[in-house]
């Protein structure tokens, strides 16, 4: 299955971490803002 995750905001990043551990068995593309990265 294919997914796609999208990022945005710094507290966001806390959810993404959690979400892409549970997902990492699946194709998965993730789309980040500027914000999610710090």
């Amino acid at each position: 299955m294919k997914i796609v995750v999208g990022v945005t905001g710094a507290s966001g990043a806390q959810y993404a971490y959690s979400l892409l551990k549970n997902l990492r068995e699946h194709d998965v593309d993730l789309v980040i803002s500027e914000d999610a990265k710090k």
